[in-house]
């Protein structure tokens, strides 16, 4: 394939002789007596020309400094030689290098998709005024050029950030090269202020049906069941009776309940699709009886005044707590549903023997009377009490806290990031299908979660793209649904970390000097560095979470050899984020360099040779101080939560507590799963 770009009229010349005449050029490129073309002299004389008269022709003095000797031509290097007199020399020049113009995407873009399918239309021209282009690619592919030197090619992007390495070479064997990043996905988040910009998925915490209840009361507490069996321990059967009023009354007796005894509760939790299946009981229960005679015949034949007593096997009540979140609040929401209460075992007797054959009687009146009164006091146990109770534990698992960042441009000032969670789903199964195929018996709670800072973004934008489109399937609950207990920190959290640590300045600063130590090849060091697009950690297309941190722009000054040096580079580099779960916290750190890309412009024509040699140094000191600066756990730690029910108990602090045991954390699509179980 033959590339060709618009090119412009050039002069090749080579020194021109001491008399600064121009003459004809041969076939070779070669001026005939150091002449050059662009003159129609056809005279081989000494003689200077009106511009360049030189000393010993008696005219004017020559020239002083080369910038006296524009011949106009871009692509020669003009020289003012001995004796004031101009001169050109063919040479690489700043302005007759290759471009690549692009006009779309621009630098630092964020892109929103409409499908996951969309392509990115790369739009631009490249061009040079030396010669032809005879190779144009874009990230290692050749794409065709128009005879305008314009070109469009359709790009394939994952969701995250994406790379475009421009590189081009023309017929007089320059080559230039761009490097620009943009971010692409098809749902965008802005975090801007609680609770403003939150990612949907934030944290997912899962519990097992072990987790929920494994059917051991005893301490230490390793299970939701054991924190809310507690509050069945201290049920209080006094305040539903009074034992100064009659609970029935029939064939002349009133029957009073003068004391209630519940020697054991029980209280069982299964996952259902929805929420939790709950039971709870009151067992062996044993009460007295006082039959008080009014005074009546028939019930002064029956023996007159008796006592007595009853026994309850067990009083049971099941319900169906179904969990929900409110959209609007994002508060976790408790429904009781199906209550029902049943008795078992109830045995009423007198120590009367001629009163026992009322007791048929009495048994049916104690049950509409105390017992009913005992059914609707659980009732309220349920809704007033052990709802609230679960509620309560699982909001309890609140990731909320504060995140102090190194701030690479003031070590003196951190940047504080703000992490907040709420409400976001839930997903509760019963084990059994539908769905087909079920995930284990248990439940997952999903948190919102957004990472906020002070201060506005040195760049606009979109905010940061969600992973969705990634895979099929909802990464917010793609836990691995095998350890008792799971928390699962999911790459958009990471985001709104990365994103709040951006948004407070995480790449706006000057690099610091002892990171490029000067030398007696450089000195006088001055770089300044600006990251356009937020960091974004993504796992996409690799299935490792790497961050891309694309368009750091660099600008610098600096002197090389004596001679002042400026340029403008643009980098994009990729990390490895890495997710650590050790000591009570989730880690989050910076890790290896995977891959840096940089394209460095000098804006003086004498220092083009030496943009390799910048390239190598810069990079070397902008990864360097990023990674350094960022490096082991300073993007802080995430306080795992605990279940602390002790105050609602009413019991000493510390009584009531169920902490998360961390195993190991392990990679799953989207999310880094921190495996565990429950202990006190």
């Amino acid at each position: 394939m033959t590339l060709v770009g618009a090119t412009a009229a050039c002069g090749n010349d080579d020194i021109a002789g001491g008399s600064g005449t121009d003459g004809e050029t041969d076939s070779s490129g070669d001026t005939e007596n150091g002449s050059n073309s662009n003159s129609n002299t056809d005279s081989d004389s000494d003689t200077a020309n009106s511009d360049s008269d030189s000393a010993e022709s008696g005219g004017p003095m020559g020239c002083e400094v080369a910038e006296d000797c524009d011949d106009g031509d871009p692509c020669t290097v003009d020289i003012c030689g001995d004796g004031g007199v101009c001169g050109t020399m063919e040479g690489d020049t700043v302005e007759c290098r290759p471009m690549i113009d692009i006009e779309y995407p621009p630098r630092g873009a964020t892109i929103q998709a409409k499908s996951s399918d969309e392509l990115v239309e790369v739009r631009g021209t490249v061009t040079s005024l030396k010669g032809d282009i005879t190779d144009f690619q874009l990230n290692g592919e050749s794409v065709d050029v128009a005879d305008d030197g314009s070109f469009t090619v359709d790009v394939t992007p994952t969701v995250g950030g994406n790379t475009l390495i421009f590189e081009t070479t023309d017929s007089a064997e320059q080559t230039r090269r761009r490097v620009q990043s943009f971010l692409w996905g098809t749902q965008y988040v802005k975090p801007t202020e609680p609770v403003e910009g939150m990612a949907p998925a934030g944290i997912a915490i899962y519990f097992s049906q072990e987790g929920l209840d494994d059917g051991d009361r005893s301490q230490p507490y390793n299970d939701l069941a054991s924190l809310l069996g507690l509050a069945f321990d201290g049920f209080d059967t006094s305040s539903f009776f009074d034992a100064n009023t009659a609970i029935a009354s029939s064939a002349g007796f009133d029957i009073f309940l003068t004391s209630l005894d519940v020697t054991n509760t029980s209280l069982a939790l299964e996952g259902i699709d929805g929420g939790i299946g709950l039971t709870a009981g009151l067992l062996d229960i044993e009460g007295d009886l006082i039959f008080d005679c009014d005074g009546s015949v028939g019930c002064v034949l029956a023996g007159g005044d008796g006592t007595g007593g009853l026994t309850i096997d067990a009083i049971t009540i099941t319900a169906d707590v179904m969990l929900s979140v409110d959209a609007e609040s994002h508060e976790l929401v408790v429904d009781i549903v199906n209550p029902n209460t049943t008795i078992s075992g109830l045995d009423v007797f007198s120590n009367n023997f001629w009163t026992n054959f009322l007791l048929t009687i009495a048994q049916g009146a104690i049950i509409g009377g105390a017992v009913g009164d005992l059914e609707n006091t659980l009732n309220e146990q349920l809704e007033g009490v052990l709802a609230p109770l679960l509620s309560e534990g699982l909001q309890n698992f609140n990731f909320s806290t504060s995140l102090d960042l190194p701030n690479i441009g003031d070590p003196k000032e951190s940047i504080t990031i703000d992490l907040i969670t709420d409400f976001g789903d839930t997903d509760f199964h019963d084990g059994v299908a539908p769905p087909e195929p079920s995930p284990p018996q248990g439940g997952a709670i999903i948190l919102r979660g957004g990472g906020f800072a002070d201060g506005e973004p040195a760049h606009e934008g979109l905010g940061f793209p969600l992973r969705n489109g990634c895979e099929v399937g909802p990464a917010a609950v793609n836990l691995t649904r095998t350890a008792i207990m799971e928390i699962g920190l999911h790459d958009d959290l990471i985001n709104e970390i990365l994103y709040g640590a951006w948004k407070g300045g995480l790449l706006e600063f000057p690099l610091p000097a002892d990171l490029i130590p000067e030398s007696n090849l450089v000195q006088n060091l001055d770089v300044n560095v600006s990251g356009m697009l937020p960091p974004v950690g993504m796992d996409c297309s690799t299935g490792e979470l790497l961050a891309h941190l694309g368009d750091i722009r660099i600008d610098a000054s600096l002197e090389l050899l004596g001679a002042p040096v400026s340029f403008t580079a643009f980098t994009t580099a990729v990390v490895r984020v890495e997710i650590s779960a050790e000591d009570g916290q989730i880690g989050i750190a910076i890790g290896d360099l995977q891959s840096v890309e940089t394209e460095l412009n000098v804006n003086e024509d004498s220092a083009i040779a030496t943009e390799e040699t910048l390239i190598g140094v810069l990079e070397g000191a902008l990864i360097d101080g990023l990674i350094g600066g960022l490096g082991g756990d300073s993007l802080g730690g995430i306080e795992l939560p605990e279940i602390d029910l002790s105050d609602s108990l009413g019991l000493p602090a510390g009584s009531a507590v169920i902490a998360i045991e961390i195993d190991e954390a392990v990679r799953q699509p989207g999310i880094t799963v921190v495996q565990g179980s429950l202990g006190g």
